[in-house]
């Protein structure tokens, strides 16, 4: 993805394209009103690739505080109310965390630092900021050596990362692999042996600095990092004392550029291309606020997200598309084949049907007499369906003792009642037997079975109540199946009203019986 790269520095500001893994040459802007000019131009020519702006400045405060050990809102307002207290002159502002002490209350190890000189960086966001062109981030190049120093893998002892970037010369102390002071020194020497004296004068101070405010103690030893061109790094060699305080380990920049996976720069600022490669790779979130800029980030993150969900789409569309035209070809040549086959099946068929023997019954004939034989088998009368229902029910009912049954069947009309006259007969194809209807050659339709049931409830006991009740929960089971009635015609004990009740005196209670009858029909 293509990236637009601002590196701001106290004389200038340079802009290069991140494109294709590599960096275009730089375009450099001069602060004043032609330079802004010049850089509003610039940026419009590609106002959809976002901006990415480094800051490589003097006017940068490093402060590492302690704030109580909280979580959520609670921290953040924490972190809020301590960079206004340190920088309520700017709004480029950070806070970074770096750990917890070791004692005590264990709070939190915080660096603050801040843009001090806000004047420096507003003109020219200000103009990017008119031009609508989305802005990503805006970084400090001192909080970015951090990925410098985890790359080149220099642990946690007390570290002075020195590199030589167009900016000047930039030293960056880490110890327990955090960032602890950063400091940026100009000058205008070019000359490698100049450059070389120039950059150990500036480290020793460091060094006497580091001792002062007590974050290097005396004679600790202090590990010093150079990073710079070769011939730089040459005349360094010869300059370095022998002293037991310091260890010097001098990186050629090349080296550095290969062992973070870029193309070799032979350019006198190659670091300058080497930090602006890895803020690409390895962006951050942004470490200053973005004020002012929000509605045209917005937009571009919208514009981005909607190129994505096309590109979803459409490679989903391609995909399903594909598919379903392999699918097509498939079903298509499947049919083709289902055609083949059926052609050669007829043509089989009929191959068969003109070899064989004339015979004196047409094949249509004998195909009408199998399918009346299907259909008296079909019409075929016998009790066992109901039968098997009605034991089915007594089986639920054991106090139903069964004496008598039976089974009788009665002829459905052949003719239709409503439309007084037999169905059409069925129409046939040709070639094909016509269908027959039962009707017309004499066939009864499934005729009505009827079945007398006759029993007794026992044991009795004289209970009326509890005999009846069997016999009609009897007759609810019976008439759950689709198409049976049940006619109670006789209950153990007759309570209809025009009934008379009977008996014989003297009749002995165990000779009482509770007889029962019913008719069922089926319909089917």
């Amino acid at each position: 993805m293509r990236k637009q790269l601002l590196y701001l520095t106290n004389k200038q500001l340079t802009a290069r394209m991140w494109h294709n893994g590599g960096l275009s040459d730089g375009q450099t802007f001069a602060q004043d009103a032609a330079g802004l000019q010049a850089l509003s131009d610039y940026v419009m020519l590609d106002k959809h690739v976002p901006i990415l702006l480094l800051i490589d400045v003097i006017e940068e405060d490093f402060q590492r505080d302690t704030l109580p050990h909280v979580i959520g809102s609670a921290r953040q307002n924490l972190i809020d109310r301590r960079l206004q207290q340190l920088y309520r002159d700017t709004p480029f502002r950070h806070a970074s965390f770096q750990g917890r002490q070791k004692t005590g209350r264990k709070d939190d190890l915080v660096m603050f630092n801040a843009l001090t000189n806000a004047a420096l960086l507003k003109p020219w966001l200000d103009t990017i900021i008119a031009t609508q062109v989305p802005i990503e981030g805006i970084y400090s190049a001192a909080l970015l050596s951090a990925q410098l120093f985890a790359k080149l893998g220099l642990g946690k002892e007390p570290v002075l990362l020195a590199t030589h970037q167009s900016s000047g010369l930039r030293q960056n102390y880490f110890q327990d692999g955090h960032l602890r002071l950063s400091r940026l020194v100009q000058f205008a020497e070019q000359d490698p042996a100049a450059v070389a004296k120039l950059a150990l004068d500036e480290i020793n101070k460091t060094k006497l600095f580091l001792t002062n405010i007590r974050l290097l103690q005396r004679g600790e030893k202090l590990n010093v990092v150079v990073l710079d061109q070769a011939q730089t790094l040459t005349s360094l060699e010869q300059l370095i004392p022998g002293a037991e305080t310091s260890d010097y380990r001098l990186i050629d920049v090349g080296q550095a550029q290969h062992l973070f996976g870029q193309k070799a720069d032979a350019h006198e600022h190659a670091i300058d291309t080497l930090i602006l490669a890895q803020l690409v790779k390895h962006k951050p979130k942004s470490h200053y606020k973005i004020s002012g800029q929000s509605h045209a980030y917005l937009l571009w993150k919208t514009r981005l997200t909607l190129y994505a969900l096309s590109a979803v789409a459409l490679a989903s569309g391609i995909v399903l598309g594909g598919l379903n035209t392999i699918d097509a070809i498939d079903a298509g040549w499947q049919l083709h084949q289902l055609r083949l086959d059926t052609a050669h099946n007829e043509q089989r068929y009929q191959a068969i049907v003109n070899n064989m023997p004339k015979t004196a019954i047409e094949p249509q004939q004998m195909q009408a007499a199998v399918n009346v034989v299907e259909m008296i088998q079909a019409h075929h009368s016998s009790p066992k369906a109901l039968l098997n229902i009605i034991s089915q029910a007594l089986n639920h009912r054991p106090e139903l003792t069964l004496d008598e049954l039976t089974w009788e069947v009665a002829e459905n009309s052949l003719v239709d009642p409503a439309a007084g006259e037999p169905p059409p007969a069925p129409v046939a194809e040709p070639g094909v037997a016509a269908p027959i209807s039962a009707g017309l050659i004499g066939i009864p339709n499934q005729p009505i079975e009827t079945v007398i049931l006759k029993g007794q409830v026992l044991p009795f006991y004289k209970n009326y109540r509890a005999a009846i009740q069997s016999v009609n929960q009897l007759s609810s089971d019976l008439m759950r199946t689709k198409g049976i009635q049940v006619e109670v015609v006789r209950m153990p004990l007759d309570t209809r009203p025009t009934m008379p009740l009977f008996g014989q005196e003297g009749d002995p209670e165990e000779n009482a019986t509770a007889n029962f009858e019913l008719k069922i029909v089926w319909k089917i």
